[in-house]
């Protein structure tokens, strides 16, 4: 007897990384492996504790996002939720440091 497979949450965010551009801001960005069958969203949340991160946006389509008015010589952590019909699913804590000052 066959099983049929339902709808399933969206595969867990990965590749997660971090481009500094500028003096103050970072390009987030992240990939899903596969694309589920209804449409997904993306929460970004990050902050310099990782235990207590702030919600960037409630959703986000596509695979990025622009952190802004960071601070020099800060470590942020970050991760990515992302959610269909189903469930969400989130990616691993990531972290990056802002460059210092010049």
């Amino acid at each position: 007897m066959f099983q049929s497979i339902g709808p399933s949450p969206p595969d867990y965010p990965n590749q997660l990384n971090s481009i500094v551009e500028g003096p103050d801001s970072v390009l987030l960005e992240w990939n899903i492996p596969v694309l589920t069958y209804d449409l997904e969203t993306y929460v970004v949340r990050y902050g310099t504790n990782k235990s207590n991160l702030n919600l960037l946006s409630n959703v986000l389509k596509g695979f990025h996002a622009k952190l802004t008015d960071l601070k020099k010589n800060t470590t942020y952590y970050y991760v990515v939720e992302a959610t269909n019909s189903v469930g969400t699913t989130t990616s691993n804590i990531i972290s990056f440091t802002m460059p210092p000052g010049t």
